[in-house]
């Protein structure tokens, strides 16, 4: 039986010290906590001593729940030690859980698909998690005119600006998916510091958050320090490579070269071969028409492949006895 220990109450590892048949793993931070969710039966919380780096207090219990660990508080535990050792939990049925990360999709111009590839990779970051333990995401827009969110989307979403000044309100969301769509007049009168700390607030409660860009644009430029991964989107025009090219030297420069992927998007026919002559990129993804597809994950699985690595090859298979059984 192994059972999370996230509390401060000396009492409660001396019981468990005495304990026959268990693995004891101990943890305060939220990052752990998160880490140890896989395989986990028991789990003694008290909230008010969590460290919320990097995931907020909300988001571990939430999925303490959502994977059907059993929780209790150190003064519950010690008031029923027997009832929470001898009620042991069904096996945990999780994967290793993929580690926090922020994408950003950014170009120095439009129409290269960087919305629709945004959208496609955290919409299939959702769905193929949820087949294992559903991990929130979020994607945040930086704009200067009108959000391409909306216009995809469309739907009842709350504005970047509103959701500042209250930010008491939930942001809309789409397929699981919280969206806070820029509506950049008004956010432009936000401070940066309030805006900063509102975003990473909401990032804290996500695992995976995608920015969808222009470059240069301040509001990005404030989390840049946050982003994991910097994605350069251009199509196979010559004037949009160079560009790319240039984009991708200065994220380069600020970020580090291993922060930086280049995806030519829209790949058709041997004109595009030829315009990439001498093109170092990273990924490839072919020209699809928007009737043929409604953001099923098919370029957003190449994405995830890049950023999570192996571990992201477990959430792609579809087999039966996909799930690790643990005792």
């Amino acid at each position: 039986m192994t059972i999370l220990v996230a509390t401060k109450e000396r009492l409660v590892l001396d019981t468990l010290l005495s304990s026959e048949d268990t693995e004891l793993v101990t943890a305060l931070d939220t990052g752990r906590i998160y880490e140890a969710i896989s395989g986990t039966h028991l789990a003694i919380v008290d909230r008010h001593e969590l460290v919320e780096e990097p995931y907020s207090a909300d988001l571990i219990v939430d999925l303490l729940a959502n994977a059907g660990i059993t929780c209790c508080t150190s003064e519950e535990f010690i008031a029923d030690t027997d009832h929470y050792l001898d009620a042991r939990s069904p096996s945990s049925r999780t994967l290793e859980l993929p580690p926090k990360r922020t994408i950003a999709f950014t170009s120095y111009s439009g129409g290269t698909g960087k919305t629709s590839l945004a959208l496609d990779t955290v919409l299939h970051f959702v769905n193929q998690t949820a087949r294992n333990l559903r991990l929130p995401a979020a994607i945040f827009e930086c704009v200067y005119g009108d959000s391409a969110l909306e216009a995809l989307l469309g739907g009842e979403q709350v504005p970047l600006s509103l959701l500042l000044q209250q930010p008491e309100l939930d942001p809309f969301k789409f397929r699981d998916v919280a969206l806070y769509p820029m509506d950049y007049t008004n956010t432009r009168q936000i401070p940066n510091d309030q805006y900063r700390r509102y975003c990473r607030e909401q990032m804290a409660n996500n695992v995976l958050t995608v920015i969808d860009t222009m470059w240069p644009h301040g509001h990005a430029l404030a989390l840049g320090d946050d982003v994991d991964m910097w994605v350069v989107m251009t199509t196979p025009r010559i004037d949009a490579i160079e560009n790319a090219r240039k984009l991708q030297n200065d994220l380069r420069e600020r970020y580090g070269e291993e922060k930086v992927l280049l995806v030519v998007n829209q790949m058709g026919g041997f004109a595009s071969k030829l315009a990439l002559m001498g093109l170092e990129r990273d990924i490839m993804l072919p020209r699809m028409q928007h009737a043929d597809t409604f953001f099923d994950g098919r370029l957003g699985k190449e994405i995830l492949s890049r950023v999570y690595g192996p571990l992201w090859q477990q959430y792609e298979k579809r087999r039966r006895g996909l799930f690790r059984k643990r005792r």
